[in-house]
């Protein structure tokens, strides 16, 4: 009885990874992990290298499998409304100039063209490491999802650049927002788990 009333109490919440367990090379890697939110809250993942901060975050947005349990979001299937962030410089497209075109369709993305002025006719690949995370970031601002998976997303920005992704986080939660971020910033720890 006592597994019952634990399993309904998180479907209660906004998003719900609900007894995953993941096996990798025949033991267990995850086992029963349970993590709920809420709109306005923030999971801040911390742990070393190799420990599954990643995969955490993969298995939420639906891009690595788990052997059992459930991942709900208010109470259903879909992973339609996440955005996801990984930890490395590779996007899909190649060339950043499709920016002016989508500016021209909407004002709130006048920060964004602000931000990326100097290399909107750029090669993506030309750019330094901070210019990619940027470049990244933004897709936060083209693509508004109530959910936010960030892996390690203040890596290789300068101070400037990670303040204003601070700014953008708590703008996120103030707007109901949900987020998961692994990183290694301690000032921005809300509420962590380790891994």
């Amino acid at each position: 009885m006592q597994n019952i009333s634990k399993h309904i109490s998180y479907i209660k919440s906004y998003f719900n990874i609900i007894n995953v367990s993941v096996i990798k090379e025949n033991r267990y890697f995850f086992y029963k992990k349970n993590i709920c939110l809420n709109k306005k809250e923030a999971l801040y993942i911390k742990g070393k290298n190799g420990s599954g901060k990643t995969t955490l975050l993969r298995l939420a947005i639906g891009l690595k499998k788990f052997h059992e349990g459930s991942i709900l979001w208010y109470n259903s299937y879909s992973h339609t409304r996440m955005f996801f962030l990984p930890n490395d410089s590779n996007l899909n497209f190649k060339d950043i100039t499709l920016i002016p075109i989508i500016y021209e369709q909407t004002s709130h993305l006048k920060f964004l063209v602000n931000l990326l002025s100097k290399h909107i006719n750029e090669k993506f690949e030309k750019l330094s490491t901070g210019e990619k995370k940027i470049t990244q970031l933004s897709n936060l601002i083209i693509y508004p999802s109530p959910i936010w998976l960030l892996d390690e997303p203040e890596s290789n920005l300068d101070e400037i650049n990670q303040l204003k992704l601070k700014l953008a986080i708590n703008l996120h939660l103030k707007n109901m927002g949900i987020l998961f971020i692994t990183t290694h910033k301690q000032n921005l720890y809300k509420y962590s788990i380790y891994l």
